[in-house]
């Protein structure tokens, strides 16, 4: 089947290939459809479940402590076993990464500090060039 499921309702009908169309329309025509055909759902429209930050934090923080298996988990909270031992892994490869971009930023501000030295020095010494070649164009003039 081109990139289509089907489902059967009530053990009734069969999966119809071939269409890729992106209609709901075309996929479920009433309750009619239901009760003795099959449904076909487009595997491009099925939702895909969106995970918060933080719950993926919590998740992996449970874990981390080693309580509960994985299994447990993944049965507790709804997701699938897989996609928590992904998130633990992406979670122990970029805790490196963490302490690294807080070592940076603290580099990054004394350069900055340096930097916004450097550049008053530089105005201090403009201000001062510009005060003298005023000072010698009134004396010139006079």
């Amino acid at each position: 089947m081109n990139s289509l499921q089907a489902c059967t309702c009530r053990g009734v009908g069969a999966a119809v290939s071939g269409v890729a169309s992106t209609s709901w329309s075309d996929y479920y025509n009433g309750a009619n459809n239901l009760d003795t055909h099959s449904v076909k759902v487009p595997y491009q429209m099925q939702m895909k479940k969106v995970y918060t930050a933080a719950f993926k934090a919590q998740i992996v923080l449970e874990l981390l402590k080693e309580a509960k298996s994985i299994n447990q988990l993944a049965a507790e909270h709804g997701v699938a076993p897989t996609v928590l031992r992904e998130w633990k892994q992406a979670a122990l490869t970029s805790l490196p990464d963490l302490f690294e971009r807080r070592d940076s930023v603290i580099e990054l501000r004394a350069a900055h500090a340096r930097e916004l030295e450097h550049l008053y020095a530089e105005i201090g010494r403009l201000k001062t060039h510009v005060n003298f070649l005023k000072k010698s164009c009134r004396i010139d003039s006079c």
